[in-house]
């Protein structure tokens, strides 16, 4: 997106806090309102799928934000999870329409998988408003994630993907694999989950602003059924390969850092947080 011809809300947004739940839902949802103008006024589609993308964002966050215990927002904030639902449905297709009218190439799918993982996710954040993530929606999450794993990486070792292209879908299954380590049932051995990890906020993820607070996912914890879920970390997901291309980024974010590869996922702590050397803990892939 060429921020010279944006309006100053798209850098507004960008200029605030990208923790989930660090912003209070006003600002969220007058951010969605601004950005509902910027994506009428757009006349590039892909411009377009970007704005539905960071508005559903906007929604979404509001609603999980929004706790007050002296009120019940259940209804208000379910609410504000159909506008997020049917905005990331829009993204989604408009992401497609980029790909079927020629706009992108037929191998640069990243974005358009992205609009789909943010789709996956409507049904856990309906989840988190209501106060417990269930089996039923561990088990759809997880499984519709594998799918999209599945796809993109036969998409990026196909002999017919361009370089270029296969690089930033080995990013996207990298986060997809560190998401699905939290959500196993085999690992998490729990019915209804207290620790959720999502994929990180529109703004979380980009990295024109705010770079070093820059992370793929975020993890919600939630004391106990019934309870708001807070957060409690961030990630910031590399590939093995793109560590070694580029060392530095070992001192580069406030998250967790965390590098996938085919030996599993390395976790070097909060390397700027506590400045201390990187220690290669192996979870779970």
């Amino acid at each position: 997106m060429n921020e010279r011809q944006t309006q100053s809300p798209y850098l507004d947004y960008l200029q605030l806090p990208k923790e989930i739940t660090s912003v209070d839902p006003e600002t969220l949802l007058a951010a969605a309102t601004a950005h509902e103008t910027e994506y009428n006024d757009a006349e590039s589609i892909m411009l377009k799928a970007k704005y539905a993308s960071l508005i559903s964002s906007c929604y979404a966050e509001a609603a999980i934000s929004f706790h007050d215990p002296q009120h019940d927002f259940d209804d208000d904030r379910l609410l504000l999870i159909d506008e997020a639902e049917q905005w990331a449905e829009t993204a989604t297709t408009l992401q497609f329409d980029t790909l079927e009218g020629g706009m992108r190439h037929p191998d640069d799918q990243e974005e358009w998988l992205r609009a789909q993982l943010q789709e996956i996710f409507m049904g856990s954040y309906r989840d988190i408003v209501c106060g417990e993530v269930t089996e039923q929606t561990q088990s759809e999450t997880l499984e519709k994630m594998q799918v999209l794993q599945m796809y993109s990486e036969r998409l990026a070792r196909s002999r017919h993907t361009l370089r270029k292209h296969a690089e930033p879908l080995r990013g996207l299954i990298g986060e997809l694999k560190v998401l699905a380590s939290f959500w196993n049932p085999r690992i998490t051995s729990r019915q209804a989950l207290h620790d959720v990890a999502i994929p990180s906020t529109f703004r979380g993820g980009n990295g024109r602003r705010r770079s070093t607070d820059t992370h793929d996912i975020a993890l919600l914890h939630q004391t106990e059924i019934g309870e708001p879920f807070t957060l409690s970390g961030t990630y910031e997901v590399k590939t093995h390969g793109s560590l070694k291309r580029n060392p530095q980024a070992l001192g580069r974010y406030t998250a967790h850092l965390l590098s996938v590869g085919r030996n599993g996922i390395h976790d070097f702590g909060p390397l700027m947080a506590d400045e201390s050397k990187p220690q290669q803990n192996k979870m779970s892939a």
